[in-house]
C-alpha cells in the first residue's frame, strides 16, 4: 500500500521541483537594472564591487558620465519611482552620505547626497529589479 502512494508523491515532488525557477543573481539584476532587455540606444558597460555601482557611457547621449552609486548609503526604504515619457523609469531615494557620483557632461565632477538612477523598461520591472538587487546589496539601515 505504501508503495502506490510514493511513486505518485515522487512524480508531483519532480515535476514541482523543474518548475520552480531561481531568482535571477547579482550580475543579471545589475544588467537589466542598467541596461533593460535590450538596453538604450546604446549599450552601457559597468561594473559592482563591494555594492557599489560604476556605470561607463562613451558615448556623447548622455547628460552624465562615468557614474558612480553606492548603494551601501542608499536608504531604499524612501525611495520613490515613477514611469518616463519615453518609456523609462526612474527611482530616487535618499542616501547617508554621498552616494551617487558622475561628471556632468563629461567634465565637473558632481557628487550628490540622494540617488537617482533610470531605467529603460517601466517602473514595475524596474522595482522588481531593485527589490532583487536589495537581497544583494541592503543598503543603509535607517530605524526610520
Amino acid at each position: 500500500m505504501k508503495k502506490i502512494f510514493i511513486l505518485p508523491f515522487l512524480v508531483v515532488m519532480m515535476t514541482l521541483s523543474f518548475n520552480v525557477k531561481a531568482a535571477p543573481g547579482l550580475d543579471e539584476t545589475v544588467e537589466f537594472m542598467v541596461n533593460g532587455d535590450n538596453g538604450w540606444p546604446h549599450k552601457k558597460k559597468w561594473s559592482i564591487d563591494q555594492c557599489v555601482l560604476t556605470i561607463t557611457d562613451d558615448t556623447k547621449l548622455e547628460p552624465w558620465k562615468n557614474e558612480k552609486l553606492d548603494f551601501n548609503k542608499v536608504i531604499f526604504s524612501t525611495a520613490k519611482g515613477k514611469n518616463q515619457a519615453n518609456g523609462s523609469s526612474s527611482v530616487e531615494a535618499e542616501c547617508n552620505g554621498e552616494c551617487w557620483e558622475y561628471y556632468n557632461l563629461g567634465k565637473n565632477l558632481i557628487k550628490r547626497k540622494n540617488f537617482f538612477m533610470m531605467a529603460p523598461v517601466n517602473i514595475d520591472r524596474f522595482g522588481k529589479a531593485i527589490n532583487n538587487f536589495i537581497t544583494f546589496c541592503p543598503g543603509f539601515k535607517s530605524a526610520f
